[in-house]
């Protein structure tokens, strides 16, 4: 390495104080009195700095750099997202307590005796038989087309889109005509099959969505990888009720249109949405069949 003289240090510091009054301050930190002081060394560093600890200091402003933009990435992806991920933390903590609200009542409660039913005796007055009966507790159908998920605590309206751009084979204006339709419910894909009918009867709806967006249920399945197999959805189309069971979760590529079929001799639910959650990178798929 070159060793610069007193002459060339002395040069080069006057060029660089020059520098450093029309764009920087040059600033030569000094030690306490009484510790050894080598100017020279100083000088001699900031002119020409060793490069190890150079390509050190570097890689340590660009690591900080990169730690200080993932943090504000993650904070603005929260705020984008925090319906969503306030519903998923939420039913995570109700699911804590409710396991222990569990836990506490097998320990301490005893196991009760079932009280004896006693034998209503009928009147032969017509009219007071009718008050000696209970009312009847009827299942109410909703007016319009509902898609109910228990396990989730949903109950989410079902929208239909018109199947004009879907036989055109416009794709950007079926998309666009989905998007419009997710503002107010699930979108029942158009073409697939009607509930209750033989083939695939395909729902999908947000997991999150933009939160400036003026839609009422842009995180509507933001739980739905909470669902297990086994669990049911329920279905009310047209004043019918259809049940499904859910047999099969699985998560595939954005690509894999595959999960459109309509299987032959089937009556199948499948419910997509984008997962992880505030992403499109991967679609969440829940298929079930119809038990009743």
């Amino acid at each position: 390495m070159h060793k610069y003289s007193l002459n060339e240090i002395v040069a080069k510091v006057d060029r660089r104080i020059e520098r450093a009054r029309k764009s920087e301050v040059f600033r030569i930190d000094f030690p306490p009195p009484g510790e050894n002081f080598d100017i020279n060394h100083v000088l001699a560093y900031e002119l020409c700095p060793d490069p190890a600890i150079a390509i050190t200091n570097q890689m340590t402003n660009f690591i900080k750099i990169i730690a200080k933009s993932l943090i504000l990435f993650l904070l603005f992806f929260l705020l984008f997202n925090a319906p969503a991920y306030y519903q998923i933390i939420a039913n995570n903590v109700l699911q804590a307590a409710n396991l222990a609200r569990e836990s506490i009542l097998v320990e301490h409660i005893e196991k009760e005796v079932p009280p004896e039913q006693e034998l209503i005796v009928m009147t032969k007055d017509p009219v007071e038989q009718k008050q000696q009966f209970p009312e009847l507790d009827l299942a109410i159908i909703p007016p319009d087309n509902r898609l109910i998920i228990p396990s989730i605590n949903k109950n989410i309206p079902i929208v239909e889109v018109s199947t004009e751009s879907l036989a055109s084979q416009n794709w950007t204006s079926l998309d666009e005509e989905i998007l419009e339709a997710l503002k107010d419910g699930a979108v029942r894909y158009p073409g697939t099959a009607l509930p209750g009918e033989e083939g695939n009867t395909f729902i999908t709806g947000h997991s999150s969505y933009y939160f400036w967006d003026s839609g009422n249920y842009n995180e509507v399945f933001a739980l739905l990888s909470e669902m297990e197999v086994g669990d049911y959805a329920i279905i009310y189309y047209n004043q019918q009720k259809f049940t499904y069971q859910i047999t099969e979760m699985r998560e595939v590529a954005p690509s894999e249109v595959d999960v459109l079929a309509q299987p032959k001799g089937k009556h199948q639910l499948t419910i997509m949405t984008c997962t992880p959650v505030g992403t499109n990178l991967r679609r969440l798929v829940v298929i079930g069949e119809m038990v009743e």
